[in-house]
């Protein structure tokens, strides 16, 4: 990975809970999450898969920390999660973890630089994509994909 990392961002990359606690941490202001599009698709050995693509911020809707591309099995959500995260409630990890107890870990499958999407709206060219598997209870429930760069993070201060 060819790009400089902020001592906060090196701190989100060797993060194994849930990514809106420390945003909200870094923030000292609650993490808001927009889901620009979801779906529920049929598989025939997970179930029902949500599929979401979502813009973290804090404090204005302007104020986009990362955005992400998740796909969550819902067999693994009890029935009040399952119709918090298809009601667009609060983000995954918040949902999952309420009480941010490490009942989340993460499993990094691929990090890489790539050009900064325009969602991010920073003036720099480049991003990180972290992309991992979700344990939740020691279960792998899904993968999430989170884009973010330094810029976009100094935000949440």
């Amino acid at each position: 990975m060819d790009v400089s990392l902020s001592e906060r961002l090196a701190a989100y990359l060797a993060l194994q809970g849930s990514t809106t606690f420390f945003l909200q941490t870094v923030s000292g202001s609650p993490v808001e999450v927009e889901v620009l599009r979801q779906s529920i698709e049929s598989d025939p050995e997970r179930g029902d898969v949500l599929h979401r693509c979502s813009r973290l911020y804090v404090r204005d809707t302007n104020n986009i920390i990362l955005v992400a591309e998740s796909e969550i099995a819902l067999s693994y959500l009890d029935d009040d999660q399952r119709q918090r995260l298809i009601d667009r409630a609060e983000g995954i990890g918040k949902l999952l973890d309420p009480g941010n107890q490490g009942l989340l870990q993460k499993r990094d499958i691929q990090t890489l630089r790539v050009p900064a999407p325009r969602s991010l709206q920073t003036r720099s060219q480049w991003a990180i994509s972290r992309h991992f598997a979700l344990n939740f209870n020691g279960a792998n429930c899904g993968e999430i994909r989170e884009i973010l760069n330094n810029e976009s993070l100094e935000r949440a201060r």
